[in-house]
Formats: C-alpha cells, sequence, structure tokens
C-alpha cells in the first residue's frame, strides 16, 4: 500500500518511464518569522553572480506636475541567475495557464507597447 504524504508534505511526483530519474519529496517547513506579502514594485539589480529583486508597495504617488512614487520597501530576494530563469519559466508557465482559464492579463498601454 502507498504512503500517504505527511502534513505539509508534497507528494513525489511520478516516476519517469524515460531514463533513470528518481523521484523525490518535498517536505515544507516555514520559519516561525514567515511573512507573506503583496507587492507592486519590483526592482531588479543583476551581477555576475546572483540577481536581486527588491520587493515594494506603492504607498502615495503626489500630484504635482511630475507624479512622485513613494514606495516602502518590504524585503528583498537574492538567487542565482540559474534560479531567476526558472523563476521566469515558472512564472510563464503560470501565467499561461492563468491566462487560459481567465482570458488575457492586459496591462498599460505603455508598458504593453515594450512587450
Amino acid at each position: 500500500m502507498p504512503r500517504l504524504p505527511k502534513k505539509n508534505e508534497q507528494p513525489a511526483p511520478p516516476k519517469s518511464s524515460v531514463g533513470t530519474r528518481r523521484s523525490t519529496a518535498r517536505i515544507v517547513e516555514k520559519l516561525p518569522d514567515f511573512k507573506s506579502m503583496y507587492v507592486n514594485d519590483i526592482q531588479v539589480q543583476t551581477t555576475p553572480w546572483d540577481v536581486r529583486l527588491i520587493l515594494g508597495r506603492i504607498d502615495d504617488v503626489t500630484e504635482d506636475e511630475v507624479p512622485i512614487l513613494k514606495v516602502v520597501q518590504l524585503g528583498e530576494m537574492h538567487m542565482s541567475p540559474q534560479m531567476a530563469k526558472q523563476l521566469l519559466m515558472i512564472l510563464a508557465d503560470q501565467l499561461a495557464g492563468y491566462e487560459g482559464r481567465f482570458g488575457p492579463v492586459l496591462l498599460p498601454g505603455s508598458i504593453q507597447q515594450k512587450i
């Protein structure tokens, strides 16, 4: 009889019939200070060795002739370029699935023109 996954343990993916790749289980543990946050501003910095994402939330926009955004920085993530590329692939896959179910994600015109 197959073993059921424990709480917070992801079931192992099905074994591939191609090659000798082994499946592994994934155990997820949240630290006591784990935080979930909403971000609507991300700054990206790169070096040859890592990618840094600075996560923020737009707190205010002035109504001056040239509007100024007030951004509250909430945290940052550092990762290898390889992990950044994996994240890009995962996000593209997730967004494609989202758009398949709910329709296209529309961006403001100025951003859409850059894509």
